[in-house]
């Protein structure tokens, strides 16, 4: 297994991790598309990728915010048959080391019915903040 930075021919395979997680998807009808994955390589300084037999397995995305000294994790992904191995807490530890001494808080949004996430995050002595809504819009 290997962990690395995303590179541009990844993104299909990006585009499929994505779609392929249901928990993902807290707004109706959302399908993850190329231009999803492009905006994840132009950001590549914060997504990692885990990469097992040269297939993508999982991804950890986030938003750095220095002068607050907030990593914002907006992804975390597995595919489902190589969960529960450690490796969402591996990729965590490793976004987390990319701003290592910069950060005092880490946010990671979670959908309310995403049992296996909230699991993870509460083993990781994560405390649970206020309960939100999605609201969201197609603009065409």
């Amino acid at each position: 297994m290997k962990i690395r930075k995303p590179k541009r021919k990844d993104w299909k395979l990006i585009v499929e991790l994505l779609n392929s997680e249901e928990t993902l998807k807290n707004i109706k009808d959302i399908i993850y598309k190329k231009g999803d994955a492009l905006q994840f390589l132009k950001d590549s300084e914060k997504t990692l990728i885990l990469e097992k037999d040269k297939k993508i397995i999982g991804l950890v995305s986030g938003t750095f915010f220095k002068q607050a000294g907030i990593l914002m994790i907006h992804f975390l992904v597995i595919k489902k048959e190589n969960r529960k191995k450690g490796l969402a807490k591996l990729l965590l530890k490793e976004i987390t080391e990319l701003v290592k001494g910069e950060i005092n808080r880490i946010i990671l949004y979670s959908g309310i019915n995403n049992k296996p996430m909230t699991k993870l995050m509460k083993g990781l002595k994560y405390k649970k903040g206020e309960e939100m809504f999605v609201f969201y819009k197609f603009v065409r």
